[in-house]
C-alpha cells in the first residue's frame, strides 16, 4: 500500500526534530533511572549504570560520610529501528514534512515499547514486597498506604512515583481528596485534563494501561533507583573491517535535552529512486534496588 504524503525535506534535520517526539514520549520513563550516551555499543554488551542512595546530613565539622552508590550492569540486548521508505512517485508529489509527521508516532511507539520492558521488571522475584488492595477499593487511602510502607523503609519521599493500571487510575480520578489536591491554583486540574500530578508524598501518579497483569499486579510505587533503562547507538558498520564506501548517509544524531542518541541511516535506491530513512538504536533494562519499589496487587500471592 502506497504512502500518503506531500513533502520530504532534509532527513537529518527532520530526524532531529522527530527525536523531540521521543523525548516527550519518554515521560513514561522519567520514573526510573535513564542512562543515555552517544558512545556506540554492540548488541549483547553490558554497560554499567549507577544508582545513588540519599546523602547523610551531619553537624558542620564532622567527618565526611561515605558516598553510597550501586553499579547496575545493564545488558544492551534489544536492537531496534524505526524505518520509512517513500517511492519516487510519492516524493514527486510531496509538499509536507513527512519524516517529522511519521517519525513522531513511530518514536512514541518506541517509548511505549521501552516502557513495557521496564514495567516487566517489577515481578515478585525482583520486588518481593507488595500491598494488597482490591481494585474497587483503590483510592487516596491506597496511595497513603503505599507511602507509609515506603517511608518505613526509608525511601526518599521526593523521588517517589506511582504507576497504576487504567482501572486503578480511573478510581483515583474519582477520589474527592485527589481531585481537590489536583485542582489547586498550582495545577491545571484533574477535572480539566484527567492527569494526576502527585499526592501523599508521590511526585507523580502515572497511568500505564499496559502494566503486566500476571502476579496480580495493578500498580507499583517506585523511585528512580528501582530500575534502569540504558539506550545506546549501534556501532557504525563501516568500521567493522576494511574501508567500505557507502552510497548513502550513516551518522549519529542526539536529542539535546535528553541526550538520547541514535544512528541515522538514509539512502536512495539507485534503480527505483525510492528514499529510505531509518533510525537505529540499542537498549536494555535492569532492576536496580528492589527495596525502592512496592508492588500493588489486587490479590495476595498464594
Amino acid at each position: 500500500m502506497a504512502n500518503t504524503l506531500n513533502s520530504l525535506n532534509n532527513g537529518k534535520i527532520l530526524a532531529q526534530e522527530a527525536l523531540a517526539y521521543l523525548r516527550k514520549a519518554l515521560y513514561k520513563l522519567d520514573i526510573v533511572t535513564t542512562d543515555f550516551s552517544a558512545v556506540p555499543a554492540r548488541k549483547g554488551e553490558a554497560v554499567v549504570s549507577r544508582i545513588h542512595d540519599k546523602a547523610t546530613v551531619a553537624d558542620f565539622g564532622s567527618a565526611a560520610t561515605d558516598v553510597t552508590s550501586t553499579d547496575v550492569p545493564v545488558t544492551i540486548d534489544q536492537h531496534k529501528q524505526v524505518m520509512e521508505t517513500f517511492t519516487a512517485d510519492e516524493l514527486n508529489k510531496s509538499a509536507r514534512q513527512l519524516v517529522k509527521e511519521r517519525m513522531g508516532p513511530q518514536l512514541e511507539a518506541v517509548a511505549d515499547h521501552m516502557a513495557a520492558a521496564v514495567a516487566g521488571l517489577f515481578t515478585v522475584a525482583n520486588v518481593p514486597t507488595e500491598t494488597v488492595e482490591p481494585i474497587v477499593d483503590c483510592d487516596y487511602g491506597t496511595v497513603v498506604a503505599l507511602r507509609n510502607v515506603m517511608s518505613a523503609r526509608g525511601v526518599t519521599s521526593g523521588n517517589r512515583n506511582l504507576i497504576a493500571n487504567s482501572a486503578v487510575y480511573g478510581n483515583l480520578l474519582l477520589d474527592t481528596i485527589l481531585i481537590s489536591a489536583n485542582n489547586s491554583t498550582q495545577n491545571d486540574g484533574v477535572i480539566n485534563d484527567g492527569v494526576l500530578r502527585g499526592a501523599a508524598g508521590f511526585r507523580s501518579i502515572v497511568e500505564y494501561p499496559d502494566l503486566p497483569t500476571d502476579e496480580n499486579l495493578i500498580g507499583v510505587a517506585v523511585t528512580p533507583a528501582a530500575a534502569v533503562l540504558a539506550v545506546r547507538p549501534p556501532n557504525d558498520p563501516r568500521t567493522s573491517g576494511d574501508s567500505i564506501t557507502y552510497n548513502g548517509f550513516i551518522g549519529y544524531i542526539t536529542e539535546p535535552e535528553s541526550g538520547i542518541t541514535v544512528m541515522l541511516n538514509e539512502y536512495i535506491d539507485q534503480v527505483t529512486l525510492a528514499r529510505t530513512l531509518r533510525l537505529v538504536f540499542l537498549y536494555g533494562v535492569a532492576i536496580g534496588n528492589g527495596d525502592q519499589a512496592e508492588r500493588l496487587v489486587h490479590t495476595a500471592q498464594a
